[in-house]
C-alpha cells in the first residue's frame, strides 16, 4: 500500500499541479497502482461509451436530416410535376378548339399529335426559363489539370432539337385542317359593263 502523511500531500498537489479535490486525491494515493489502473480503465470505458452513444444521436440526427431533406425534395418534384400536368392540360384544350369540325378519323390522328405537341410546348418553355437564367453554355474541364473551356449546354442541345420535332408536329397539326373554300373572283371588267349598261338604261 501507498501511505503518505498529510504534510506532503499540498506539496505533491502543487509539483503536479492537480486539482482534484482533497478527498479524492488522497484517496488516491492511498490505492495500488493496480487499483489506480484499474478505476482508470474504468473511466475511459466510461469515456468511450459516451462517445459512442453521443456519435449515434449525432447520427440519427444525421439521418432524420437527411431523411426531411429527401421527402421535402419528393414534395417539391411531385408539386412541378402537378403544375407541369396542369400546363399541358391547359395547352391541349386550346389546341382542341382549333380541330372540332375534324372528322372523326382525323380527329384520332390530331388527338397524338395534340398531346405531343402540348407537352413539347411546356418543356420548351422550361428549356427556355433555364437557358434565360443559366445561359447556353458553360465552362468544362476533361481533368484537374486541364484549363477549362467553354461548351454548348445539355439543355441547350435539347432545346433546339426539341423544337424542332415541335414544328414539325405543328405543320402536322396545321395540314389536318381542310383548306378554307375559295371565293369566286370578281370579275372587276364585268362589274365595270354592269354599272355602265344602268347608267345608259337611266339615261334612256
Amino acid at each position: 500500500m501507498i501511505s503518505l502523511d498529510l504534510g506532503k500531500l499540498d506539496e505533491i498537489k502543487k509539483k503536479l499541479k492537480l486539482n482534484e479535490p482533497d478527498g479524492e486525491w488522497e484517496e488516491r494515493v492511498r490505492l495500488t497502482p493496480e487499483e489506480i489502473a484499474e478505476r482508470e480503465a474504468a473511466v475511459h470505458i466510461k469515456v468511450e461509451q459516451e462517445k459512442a452513444r453521443l456519435r449515434r444521436e449525432e447520427l440519427a440526427a444525421e439521418r432524420a436530416a437527411q431523411a426531411a431533406e429527401e421527402d421535402a425534395e419528393k414534395k417539391r418534384i411531385e408539386k412541378e410535376k402537378k403544375a407541369k400536368k396542369a400546363r399541358q392540360s391547359k395547352e391541349e384544350r386550346r389546341l382542341r378548339e382549333s380541330y372540332n369540325d375534324l372528322p372523326p378519323d382525323l380527329m384520332r390522328v390530331a388527338d397524338g399529335l395534340i398531346r405531343r405537341a402540348a407537352f413539347m410546348r411546356v418543356t420548351l418553355e422550361d428549356y427556355e426559363q433555364d437557358l434565360s437564367e443559366n445561359g447556353y453554355v458553360e465552362m468544362f474541364t476533361q481533368s484537374a489539370n486541364a484549363p477549362p473551356y467553354e461548351r454548348e449546354r445539355p439543355v441547350a442541345r435539347l432545346y433546339g432539337t426539341m423544337n424542332k420535332n415541335y414544328q414539325s408536329i405543328i405543320k402536322q397539326l396545321a395540314d389536318l385542317v381542310p383548306p378554307a373554300p375559295v371565293l369566286p373572283k370578281v370579275q372587276e371588267k364585268d362589274e365595270f359593263e354592269k354599272l355602265l349598261a344602268k347608267k345608259k338604261e337611266g339615261n334612256g
